[in-house]
């Protein structure tokens, strides 16, 4: 089937019973392409699953057949450990999804200069916040790629991760996390991601008319290592593999986000001198000319990995990734900046010396 061929619902009586009110009554669930060849069986019980206060049509209607029996498997149970959920059981909480968006898309990567074309078929689970956006290629290969990360909110992938699963033959999945963690709770981890890569496999049977199970792959960076590994450590047969990349550490914050940020903050303006003093006929003294300060933290960003030699770039420096997890801080420990500030600790000539900004390490000791 041509990937832009509509997949209508055809029922013996549609027309008469063709609304909400009397979807019970309907006899006969086909789903079909354009040309009118059956792509799934006869389901006599049809489920109808469209978004809350959209009516029914074509396309959020094209899986409501193959919902009707994938959805209708057992709820999954956290007995035995590490099978839930699996394939062949549906999370009781993300059980019921809809279509309420199917067209033809042009995604570019810029970085790349790649504009790949894709059907993208945008849904949801009803009763939750979790939704999901799917990019189906013309040439596929059976296989799907899932990108995610913890704290995103929205379920449009990157245009990075289209383009790379659709010039690998690949469909691309993405989730919003219900809302992204950890507002959204225990479902955000992997459960949306895993119930989005099981009813992706529905929408492809009828995209593609192809019966053959996809091969799913997840992967994320950061956080989304974490995900990655707990999404496969907790599922049975959702995924194929993952591919976990450069995990978080308790340690990433302190020991190279703040400190960068730090360093940034208070040598901003003496930086054109520490790289000229490391150059070749420098003087080989960054601290030389330096105040108290100044030198005090060039030497903590150094004890904390930051090379003296890397200021070279400092331009093009940020922080790294502290403004994807600066709100997790503030959530963790809403009250850290002011209790630094003002409650005792051992760097009380530190914090006096500078009242620009936090330090970045030595967190407070809070009074009982």
């Amino acid at each position: 089937m041509a990937l832009g061929a509509p997949i209508v619902l055809m029922t013996t009586d549609f027309l008469t019973y063709g609304n909400t009110a009397d979807a019970p009554r309907l006899p006969t669930c086909y789903v079909a392409a354009a040309t009118g060849r059956t792509a799934l069986a006869r389901q006599p019980v049809p489920a109808w699953t469209f978004a809350p206060g959209r009516e029914p049509n074509w396309r959020n209607l094209m899986v409501q057949c193959a919902v009707s029996g994938m959805f209708r498997s057992a709820a999954c149970s956290r007995t035995p450990p590490g099978s839930w959920p699996s394939e062949r059981c549906v999370d009781p909480v993300l059980n019921r999804p809809y279509v309420d968006l199917d067209e033809k898309r042009k995604v570019t990567d810029t970085a790349a200069d790649v504009t790949v074309d894709v059907r993208y078929i945008h849904g949801g689970f009803t009763g939750t916040k979790a939704k999901s956006a799917l990019y189906f290629p013309l040439r596929y290969q059976g296989r799907f790629f899932e990108s995610t990360y913890p704290t995103l909110a929205t379920e449009e992938a990157a245009a990075n991760a289209v383009a790379f699963a659709i010039t690998n033959g690949a469909y691309a999945v993405s989730t919003n996390n219900a809302g992204g963690l950890p507002g959204a709770g225990d479902i955000a981890g992997y459960r949306v991601n895993a119930a989005a890569a099981k009813f992706s496999r529905t929408v492809a049977r009828q995209v593609y008319g192809d019966n053959a199970r996809p091969r799913g792959y997840i992967y994320g960076a950061s956080g989304g290592a974490y995900q990655t590994i707990g999404a496969l450590e907790n599922t049975e047969g959702v995924w194929d593999g993952g591919v976990p990349m450069v995990p978080g550490s308790p340690n990433a914050i302190p020991s190279s986000m703040t400190v960068e940020l730090l360093a940034l903050r208070v040598l901003r303006d003496v930086f054109p001198r520490i790289v000229d003093a490391l150059e070749p006929g420098g003087s080989g003294d960054p601290y030389a000319g330096l105040t108290d300060e100044q030198q005090s933290v060039l030497r903590e960003a150094t004890r904390l990995g930051l090379p003296p030699g890397g200021w070279w770039d400092y331009r093009n420096m940020s922080g790294g990734a502290f403004f994807a997890v600066a709100g997790g801080v503030r959530i963790l420990d809403p009250t850290y900046v002011e209790d630094f500030w003002t409650k005792p600790t051992g760097t009380s000539t530190a914090r006096a010396a500078t009242r620009s900004g936090p330090r970045s390490t030595n967190p407070p000791r809070r009074r009982g």
